[in-house]
């Protein structure tokens, strides 16, 4: 999937991150919530959707996105 949206990884770990783009920027780094974001149109997935997702992602897998994501505004966005 990171391969077909010209990325070389999705991480979310901090860690992960700074190393990743310390040995190699020119690959690209996504968050999953930009993931998200840019799979939400092709999907046809709406606000609703998006939101009841990102519900579920925080109730069940215990998951926020950092405010340093880049994609963290529309996040809290969609959750309304």
């Amino acid at each position: 999937m990171a391969r077909h949206l010209g990325c070389g990884l999705f991480s979310d770990d901090g860690k992960v991150r700074r190393t990743f783009v310390a040995r190699c920027p020119e690959l690209g780094l996504l968050s999953i919530v930009s993931v998200v974001q840019l799979a939400a149109g092709p999907l046809g997935l709406d606000g609703p959707a998006v939101r009841e997702l990102f519900q579920c992602v925080r109730e069940q897998a215990r998951f926020e996105p950092s405010r340093r994501d880049p994609a963290f505004e529309w996040y809290r966005a969609q959750l309304g």
